[in-house]
């Protein structure tokens, strides 16, 4: 939807107009930090009252490289509404040196709770440099390391 700018406003606009909720919304980061801060204010403006944010570009792989912090700290500074930050967090350390260094309001894990359900517990807090979805060592790996029901981690990450 980034292409369309004009269509998101008007969708979060009505939503934020007719939903008795907050209106909240993710997004990932565009290829300049100019378009990403358009971006997030255009959402601000339009209704979106708080901002998730995945510190990685659409065009490259899904949970591959480094999250650009930066990119969600320069956000912190010019919106108003609250900033979840989201992108290499694997442990509790993460967690605590992306809210360090991205001054974020919060910060979120998809992959990393998904291999360490207990990661803000500070339990199971290791360093890996490279993630790979639908990588079945990896996956045989993480659920040895974190025990855990088999199906759910099986089907979030193979879609079966």
């Amino acid at each position: 939807l980034t292409p369309l700018p004009g269509l998101v406003s008007d969708i979060i606009r009505k939503a934020s107009e007719e939903l008795k909720v907050p209106v909240w919304c993710k997004i990932r980061i565009l290829p300049t930090l100019k378009e990403t801060i358009a971006f997030a204010v255009m959402l601000e403006a339009s209704g979106c009252s708080l901002l998730a944010v995945h510190a990685r570009q659409r065009e490259r792989s899904h949970h591959s490289g480094s999250a650009d912090w930066s990119t969600i700290r320069h956000l912190k500074k010019v919106l108003e509404i609250p900033v979840v930050a989201n992108g290499n967090v694997q442990c509790l350390t993460d967690a605590q040196n992306c809210l360090k260094h991205t001054e974020a309001d919060a910060v979120m894990s998809a992959n990393g709770i998904l291999a360490n359900p207990k990661i803000f517990s500070g339990f199971g807090c290791r360093r890996q440099t490279k993630h790979k979805d639908n990588d079945e060592k990896s996956f045989e790996v993480n659920t040895i390391q974190h025990p855990m029901r088999e199906s759910l981690v099986s089907a979030h990450c193979f879609g079966h």
